[in-house]
């Protein structure tokens, strides 16, 4: 039973963020298409300590082959 409790805490976990990310995917969604929207229009982005600059810009597909080679 002393090993059984770690196991039944981490899957207590797992299905509470499941549920979570279950009842409010449509609102996670929407967030994420905002911030793509926003990036992909050249705003920036800050939260906290997190910035996105308003210089980043999505590369063309010349520029990403470039980078790759």
């Amino acid at each position: 039973m002393k090993d059984l409790a770690p196991l039944i805490q981490t899957v207590l976990w797992v299905g509470l963020i499941g549920g979570i990310v279950w009842r409010y995917h449509k609102q996670i969604h929407a967030l994420l298409e905002a911030i793509q929207k926003r990036i992909e229009s050249g705003s920036g982005i800050k939260a906290g300590p997190f910035e996105i600059a308003a210089w980043l810009q999505p590369q063309n597909p010349e520029q990403q082959k470039k980078n790759v080679t």
